[in-house]
């Protein structure tokens, strides 16, 4: 077992210095891709590259991407600044001693690096929102569509 371990480290390093290679070849600036309709503000610009680390060298680059890759953290996207609603359901994991408190503590940590988003957690749901809350989710749903933020776009 720990032969075969040891055989796959060095694929699967090879295959991440492979994956980040090729993102480095892609044409053009990445920051000015991702920017988009920001691409001709500078303060976007290097918001983007600092975010990114693209005003790093490769190595301390790749350093960083692997790192992300392997606490499976791929990044935020750039492209879709919108305000983001997690629906949550917390009940069915009482009878394990989870509260509701418990369960949106860990929603806020897996959404914590992205900005706008708001957490609600439903009091009758168990697992599908859709299903086992339908009113509830339907309400939050619209509530949220129709919040100015969104309503002009």
């Amino acid at each position: 077992m720990k032969s075969r371990l040891l055989q796959v480290l060095p694929t699967l390093l090879l295959v991440s210095i492979l994956v980040f290679s090729l993102q480095q070849l892609m044409p053009g600036d990445p920051a000015t891709i991702l920017a988009g309709e920001e691409r001709g503000d500078p303060v976007v610009l290097q918001q983007i590259r600092n975010e990114l680390w693209l005003d790093r060298s490769i190595p301390v680059q790749y350093l960083h991407w692997i790192g992300n890759v392997l606490r499976g953290d791929f990044g935020t996207s750039w492209r879709i600044r919108q305000p983001v609603l997690v629906l949550g359901a917390w009940t069915a994991y009482a009878p394990y001693g989870a509260t509701k408190q418990s369960i949106r503590a860990v929603f806020a940590q897996q959404y914590a690096r992205l900005t706008g988003v708001r957490i609600e957690m439903s009091e009758a749901g168990s697992h599908f929102l859709m299903y086992d809350d339908p009113q509830w989710f339907l309400a939050q749903a619209d509530a949220f569509l129709k919040q100015p933020a969104l309503a002009k776009k």
